[in-house]
């Protein structure tokens, strides 16, 4: 019954013919469904064959070809992989790297397409400044860095540098932009997106276990709890992690899925359960409750390696806590919520997990502190089956002294919005409009007592430097957001595209094309169970007039003259990458061979499936390695959780947004897919879908409602409908399917470009952030609440 509740699919056959990529793409997706996979494959002729590196039992041409070791970037997960290039220079096709530990040596989709991304006609080419509403006029790289030089060094004079701010998201030099930065003296970023994305997540992590970086052991559990978490579409950290579910299954293990959206990983569940949103943390504290009362809690594992837990204890032992008493606010019936507690206790290694289907409302991140007191309680802490530790690599990176930013005030603390110390690129990127429309009166966070305070003596924020992230694109409120860019005295965009957060910019700003990272260097720090790096090698040399982020940066450096950047040369970035590795102790004197990672592209301490069970000295840093139930005084960040939380340090629940009678439908934004990358990857040929004008359903957010929800208001799939919030309202076209429960509505995050160059995505669908409130955040994360709001839906 479960896969007939979609009835429409969405062809991808033609994207892989065409691309040659049907092989690889086949491996990630083993467990799909395989009755859309019955198109012929032709393979060479047995005559003049080869058998390919990755193992499969397919054969192709020989090529007069070279294998380039990589690591893609397509999304943040950074899986190895290698670039075919032919004779010519030139990248025929992206492979996986059968040796990779993040991938379990696959490749996705997104990784097939890079080769779209490198030879996009669209791509920025040459620094541009803007000279009016899009138009844009070419300049050198030598006229850019004078500009940035007179403009930032304007600003610093006139009213400090600390007006200063930098975003980013995962850039592969953001230590060199933090470095310039702290020389130039502002203590503002570069702001990550944490607080856009899983920083509810990061601290409940950092709280609960004193470090960030926390993995489940999906392969070797035997009971499987996802909240919010579509690991079988948008996988987390890893792109292996859908395998080692599937792994589990087929050794017994139970997958439990609790979502609002019947999603990809619904369709694999042993079992799905459809939640009310935003309830998440209401439940698991209803099955912390059962497990106490039945004396099912680990009590060697409390004893030795926790503290609080009588506290919490005596919090979710209330009779408000109950099963009964949930199960109406949750809308799961008690006695499943009372099964599912005990078996999770029962089952030998289990394990829960989440993402931003329960960090993206108001109680997100004391949500997720307890689901890991579920699987503290259960005795899965470290254990097998369980949630273990990120084992991550060192690299030899530059260092830096010169910090001018030292005694500053970050903007968001200074406006009373927590930060944590494992979280240094957390901050509040939700509140950047403020600080530059109504810098007098900043809405302030739970640390402050007023309302609202002025920022830096009422002047707020004036500059701005975006790398490698959209916040235009990504952030709430969008339209007000795109005002405040436009009020900036100057701004910087450095970008493979003239994407729409340069065209926000004041007029005078610059856009910078950086090179993709198929045409740079960098060694990376990859995700896996044990300690592993790859590296970042240019398969081809960079395009145009593009350049790495490590040449502009240092070449910023340089033009300001800072003495720390004066030692770097700008051209030496392959080197640079070299001695990150030759010269990085990875511990008791061991040194990474660079020759042998060059040529397997990828190095690890152990197997792959080496895990680190019981390591308590090294991932709880408390004095006595404890696993905290509760805020305490431990350190500085539990006491800011328990100011940020209202005094109180027992994670609770907050109530989730309710509808009303203008507005009586949920608003569930975001939901990755598993071919795109928010809205880094709708410009890409490969995956916008266009080359199958047949395809039922076309690659665009639609408004996913309910049957019901559609009937009462005379729509279907097709129609056009107005979805209007408290904040504002956007235009779309109707899909209406059973997969979205009456009462929500869904839409998919990272369309409606407004970016006239980026051929593909510009004016594509509709960007649901234009209705998202964007000051309604987690208070303990100051995570935005992308999937709490409120809307009603009606024809257009």
């Amino acid at each position: 019954m479960l896969k007939d509740l979609w009835k429409k699919e969405i062809s991808r056959r033609k994207f892989l013919k065409t691309t040659g990529l049907a092989v690889a793409t086949t491996a990630v997706l083993t467990a799909c469904d395989t009755k859309y996979l019955t198109e012929e494959r032709k393979l060479s002729p047995a005559a003049n064959k080869s058998v390919d590196h990755r193992n499969y039992p397919f054969t192709y041409t020989a090529e007069n070809v070279t294998k380039i070791n990589t690591t893609c970037y397509m999304c943040a997960i950074n899986c190895t992989a290698v670039g075919v290039v032919d004779e010519d220079g030139i990248l025929k096709r992206m492979e996986p790297n059968k040796l990779d530990p993040v991938s379990n040596g696959t490749l996705c989709a997104k990784g097939n397409a890079g080769v779209a991304q490198l030879y996009d006609e669209d791509r920025l080419k040459t620094p541009m400044r803007k000279v009016a509403e899009n138009e844009w006029e070419e300049i050198t790289w030598d006229e850019a860095f004078d500009i940035m030089h007179e403009e930032f060094t304007k600003i610093a004079e006139t009213h400090g540098p600390e007006t200063v701010f930098a975003l980013n998201r995962r850039g592969y030099y953001s230590n060199l932009l933090t470095a310039w930065l702290k020389e130039y003296g502002t203590p503002n970023g570069p702001l990550g997106q944490e607080s856009i994305c899983d920083g509810g997540k990061r601290v409940a992590q950092q709280l609960a276990a004193g470090a960030a970086g926390l993995y489940c052991d999906f392969k070797n559990s035997k009971y499987i709890m996802l909240f919010g978490a579509n690991q079988m579409e948008a996988p987390r950290y890893r792109l292996g992690m859908p395998g080692d579910i599937l792994t589990a299954q087929e050794n017994g293990a139970k997958l439990i899925v609790i979502d609002p959206r019947f999603n990809y990983s619904a369709a694999k569940a042993d079992e799905y359960h459809r939640i009310n949103a935003g309830t998440d943390g209401l439940m698991i504290m209803a099955m912390n409750h059962v497990i106490i009362r039945e004396g099912l809690e680990d009590k060697a594992f409390i004893e030795a390696h926790s503290a609080g837990f009588e506290e919490y204890k005596a919090e979710v032992s209330k009779p408000e806590y109950s099963p009964e008493a949930v199960a109406e606010e949750v809308g799961i019936d008690a006695a499943t919520i009372e099964r599912l507690a005990i078996e999770f206790a029962s089952a030998d290694g289990a394990v829960a997990d989440t993402s931003s289907g329960i960090i993206m409302f108001q109680n997100g991140t004391q949500a997720d502190l307890h689901l890991l007191n579920l699987v503290a309680l259960t005795g899965n802490m470290l254990g097998k089956g369980g949630i273990l530790r990120r084992q991550s690599s060192k690299r030899s990176n530059p260092k830096f002294e010169v910090d001018n930013s030292k005694g500053k005030e970050k903007f968001w603390g200074a406006l009373g919005y927590p930060y944590y110390s494992g979280q240094p690129e957390g901050g509040n990127r939700n509140i950047i409009a403020d600080c530059i429309l109504t810098p007098d009166a900043v809405p302030t966070g739970p640390l402050a007592e007023a309302e609202t305070l002025p920022l830096y003596e009422g002047k707020g924020l004036k500059g701005v430097i975006v790398y490698q992230t959209d916040p235009i694109g990504a952030q709430g409120e969008t339209v007000r957001l795109i005002e405040a860019f436009n009020n900036l005295d100057f701004g910087v965009v450095i970008d493979i595209y003239l994407n729409q957060s340069a065209e926000a910019l004041p007029i005078g700003g610059l856009a910078l094309p950086e090179a993709t990272y198929l045409e740079r260097y960098a060694s990376r720090s990859i995700n896996a169970y044990t300690s592993a790096l790859a590296l970042s090698q240019a398969v081809v040399p960079p395009m145009y007039e593009t350049k790495s982020a490590y040449w502009i940066f240092t070449k910023l450096g340089q033009r300001f003259g800072y003495a720390d950047f004066m030692a770097l040369d700008a051209d030496g970035e392959e080197q640079a990458m070299i001695e990150s590795v030759e010269k990085a102790d990875q511990g008791d004197g061991l040194f990474v061979d660079f020759a042998k990672l060059k040529e397997e592209g990828v190095w690890m301490l152990k197997d792959p499936d080496a895990r680190n069970y019981e390591n308590y000295a090294k991932v709880f840093p408390n004095e006595k390695y404890r696993f905290s139930f509760v805020g305490d005084d431990i350190n500085d960040d539990h006491k800011m959780f328990v100011a940020a939380a209202g005094g109180n340090p027992v994670p609770g629940y907050i109530r989730p947004v309710q509808t009303t009678g203008e507005y009586p439908l949920r608003f569930m934004a975001g939901g990755k897919v598993m071919w795109h990358t928010q809205t880094s990857t709708r410009n890409n040929k490969y995956l916008m879908q266009i080359f199958d004008e047949n395809t039922i359903v076309k690659d665009k957010n639609y408004i996913v409602m309910s049957p019901d929800d559609a009937g009462e208001r005379g729509l279907e799939t097709g129609s056009i409908a107005v979805v209007s919030s408290p904040v504002s309202s956007i235009e779309g076209e109707v899909l209406v399917t059973e997969r979205v429960p009456k009462g929500y509505v869904h839409m998919t995050h990272g369309y409606g470009h407004r970016a006239p160059t980026m051929q593909l995505a510009n004016g594509v669908g509709q960007d649901c952030g234009d209705i998202v409130e964007a000051k309604r955040v987690d208070p303990i994360s100051n995570c935005f609440t992308m999937k709490e709001e409120i809307c009603n839906v009606v024809g257009a």
